[in-house]
């Protein structure tokens, strides 16, 4: 995985329980692991501050002495900028990010700052709350793929990135479209003239030509 992965941490118990899925991911990519820490613009570190470097050099250690090529980053300035300057310098094949990690001193949260992240990150971005950390372990990561599609040239676009994944994970792809048989038989010819009555036999016949799509 050219490029590598990139993991920001901010000093939060959260954002480290995101590493182990980041190393398990650079483990089967063959990868390089960047751990990256954003701080403020201060003179003198806080505490805080202080404390989130030793963290982050401390992982980078363990990760090491696990056989991984990790190394590290510090940004300085807002969070989403900073990393927005990282992503672009850098260039990762995927930034894996936790949310919700509101201690230490970048006070990340879900609603700001990693949002503005997804927007604006030109890498693949898997995202984990808290919820998905405390799902299992993250070898689940080499399960099956669930890939939702729209038929969209927009939504064709992610399959390069499944592709690869699939195949480095080692697990197969299943495609999931979504339909409302009401909205597709009122946004038709036929059931504006029928006043938005169903059909009996619409699911079916809608199923067969999601599924022809599906195939191809």
């Amino acid at each position: 995985m050219a490029g590598g992965i990139l993991a920001p941490l901010d000093g939060s118990a959260l954002a480290m329980q995101a590493l182990p899925y980041a190393a398990y991911l650079a483990r089967r990519c063959r990868a390089g692991l960047l751990l990256a820490l954003v701080v403020g613009d201060r003179e003198r570190p806080t505490a805080d501050e202080a404390a989130a470097r030793a963290q982050l050099a401390a992982a980078a250690r363990r990760l090491r002495a696990a056989g991984l090529a990790a190394t590290t980053a510090i940004g300085r300035g807002p969070p989403a900028r900073s990393l927005a300057r990282l992503l672009r310098a850098r260039a990762p094949a995927l930034l894996v990010l936790a949310t919700h990690g509101r201690s230490g001193p970048s006070r990340w949260a879900l609603g700001g700052v990693c949002e503005q992240v997804l927007r604006a990150s030109p890498a693949p971005v898997l995202l984990l709350t808290p919820r998905a950390l405390a799902a299992g372990a993250p070898e689940r990561l080499g399960r099956r793929l669930v890939v939702p599609i729209d038929g969209s040239e927009l939504g064709r676009g992610v399959y390069p990135v499944v592709q690869r994944l699939a195949r480095q994970l080692g697990d197969g792809v299943t495609l999931v479209r979504a339909v409302e048989p009401a909205a597709v038989w009122a946004a038709s010819e036929a059931g504006s003239a029928a006043g938005g009555a169903l059909p009996p036999d619409l699911l079916p016949a809608i199923e067969t030509n999601l599924r022809r799509g599906l195939e191809r």
